[in-house]
């Protein structure tokens, strides 16, 4: 899993692009869908709006819009209770609560890589603000914790990974352990296209043998009846 992270300032513009209200051209099957909104409603614009009387609560925050794009491994699907587990886990590690804080979670059908988009409004009802420093070495410790609590498809290479045992909760890897984890997912590569092309050799003699023992339309005799 993949978790990609900025903070901006304005919310209409974000909501606007996840919702891709400037995408008219896209087919039925090929526009997001919205899977949850909390504490907003309405059109971007209305929602933006909203968005912005609660971060205005906190003049301290000069960039309350936090955008995460979600992206899983390829081949990798999941029903749909455990993607609401997940997207869920991820605003929870980030600091977000229903109660508090205003959010969307947005699917995008445009592409075969099933990914999502999250929007934040950094500011809670409170006047807290999600404290978002080395924001992008954070997510990268949280994809690494849900895929494990998850059981989701590891990332190999990351400097950064979920280690509960220490203190902090996270470690940098060594550039050893990021090699061999390259290693194997190169390895792993070859493996599944040799597996390919065996599967494919096989669905050939399969067939060709099935060919063969039709003598009814196979054998000269049969084509003289």
């Amino acid at each position: 899993m993949i978790l990609n992270v900025t903070t901006g300032t304005g919310f209409k513009g974000i909501l606007s692009y996840v919702e891709k209200q400037e995408k008219k051209e896209l087919r039925p099957e090929q526009k997001p869908e919205i899977l949850q909104e909390q504490n907003i409603y309405g059109s971007a614009q209305e929602k933006a709006q909203q968005m912005r009387f609660v971060a205005d609560n906190n003049s301290f925050s000069s960039r309350p819009v936090l955008h995460v794009s979600v992206s899983l491994q390829e081949n990798e699907k999941l029903n749909n209770q455990k993607r609401d587990e997940v997207l869920n886990d991820i605003i929870k590690e980030l600091g977000a609560t229903p109660e508090n804080n205003q959010y969307q979670i947005v699917k995008h059908n445009d592409t075969d890589l099933e990914h999502y988009h999250i929007v934040i409004n950094k500011v809670g009802f409170d006047g807290s603000n999600i404290n978002t420093s080395y924001i992008q070495n954070k997510c990268h410790v949280i994809a690494d914790k849900l895929e494990q609590k998850h059981e989701l498809e590891r990332v190999n290479g990351r400097k950064i990974v979920y280690d509960p045992s220490n203190e902090k909760g996270y470690r940098y890897t060594s550039q050893e352990e990021r090699k061999a984890n390259e290693q194997k997912k190169r390895a792993s590569k070859v493996r599944d296209k040799s597996q390919t092309v065996e599967d494919k050799k096989n669905h050939i003699k399969s067939n060709l043998s099935l060919a063969l023992e039709d003598k009814s339309i196979t054998t000269p005799e049969a084509l003289s009846k």
